[in-house]
């Protein structure tokens, strides 16, 4: 198995359900031999939002073609009423990862005014509310934080029930090490997302930009790898783009061609 495609739910849950929008996508994906297909929303509002009605609906949909959601949580930066907006919602988010099962929850884009040790907003705090969410969620839930920052630098501070999350395509922007990261803190890594992104980091197709894939293979033995680039907008082009993802994979990274 290479790992998990993680698709994005953009366009209405009615669009996507009533149609079966991914069928040929799920299907093709287990041919393929990678492993569950994932979804999550663009942002945890659309989470947050949802109705009963719509809850029910989504639990359905998950069922009937086995696939599974992932939470993505952006918490904390400038775009929200971060410590607010965390305290009222926790419960809610907590109900959502225990009402799908979800497994993977990722704490992205945390800014450096929250990674700052010395402020009343420092890092160890962010941890602290992570940690109440934590202890409202069922036990399976793999919890990781993505940060520019370096990840020894952050690890310093995370405790044992929060991993970190890399991300190959995004360590393009940082200009820190991929697999320097991954070898050297391979225990406490969380969630690998793989894309790849161009010089003005914009994602690009897998080997058209300059993300590393020149020692990809010794990732494929994890089972935390998570496939990007997919979402609801346009099928077919999710199954050109399926098929990319695995002759790239077979090609460039198992066969070295």
């Amino acid at each position: 198995m290479f790992g998990f495609l993680q698709g994005r739910i953009h366009k209405s849950l009615d669009s996507l359900i009533d149609i079966d929008l991914i069928k040929e996508e799920v299907l093709l994906s287990k041919e393929l031999n990678f492993g569950h297909y994932m979804f999550r929303f663009s942002s945890i509002d659309q989470w947050l939002s949802l109705s009963e009605s719509e809850m029910s609906k989504l639990k359905a949909f998950q069922s009937k073609y086995d696939i599974t959601y992932t939470l993505n949580i952006d918490a904390f930066n400038k775009s929200v009423s971060t410590w607010d907006f965390f305290n009222e919602k926790k419960r809610k988010i907590s109900e959502i990862i225990n009402f799908f099962n979800i497994h993977f929850v990722n704490f992205a884009y945390i800014e450096d005014e929250f990674l700052d040790y010395d402020s009343s907003t420092s890092f160890s705090c962010v941890v602290n509310k992570i940690e109440e969410l934590i202890s409202l969620c069922h036990k399976l839930v793999n919890f990781s934080i993505e940060t520019s920052r370096e990840a020894k630098e952050v690890l310093t501070y995370l405790p044992k029930n929060i991993n970190l999350t890399l991300d190959i395509g995004n360590y393009v922007c940082y200009e820190n090490n991929f697999y320097e990261d991954f070898f050297s803190f391979k225990e406490k890594i969380g969630q690998i997302h793989i894309k790849d992104k161009d010089s003005k980091c914009e994602s690009v197709k897998l080997g058209e930009g300059l993300a590393n894939f020149d020692n990809f293979k010794d990732l494929l033995d994890v089972d935390i790898l998570l496939f990007e680039g997919f979402c609801n907008r346009n099928s077919d082009e999710n199954i050109i783009n399926l098929r990319n993802y695995s002759n790239f994979i077979n090609r460039k990274i198992l066969y070295g061609k």
